[in-house]
């Protein structure tokens, strides 16, 4: 599939809009396999600490739990850390947060 065409599409042409997709569409424009990008996904703490303070407090929050997982296995397992999913992600940090990515 021509990803970054998909991303265009959905961002602009459909009643969905969102952040996201414009960094989504910014990343696959610049290489749409993203065969340039590990997929290992570095944590800052940040979704660990709110998982800690949420469970202090009987808040669920599966999904920054789930989240959090996916990056944990993303930097040991490299079934995952190749996946185009953790690739995504990667850049998709890297085209909002300025977060590292580690490249090829």
């Amino acid at each position: 599939m021509d990803l970054d065409n998909v991303a265009r599409l959905w961002r602009k042409g459909t009643i969905v809009s969102s952040f996201l997709l414009d960094r989504a569409y910014e990343a696959l424009e610049k290489n749409p396999k993203l065969d340039d990008i590990e997929g290992k996904i570095d944590a800052s703490g940040e979704a660990l600490w709110t998982i800690d303070e949420a469970k202090k407090e009987d808040v669920p929050v599966p999904v920054i739990e789930k989240s959090l997982e996916f990056r944990q296995q993303s930097q040991h397992d490299e079934k995952v850390s190749n996946s185009f999913a953790a690739k995504l992600v990667a850049a998709l940090r890297r085209e909002f947060g300025g977060h590292k990515v580690t490249t090829k």
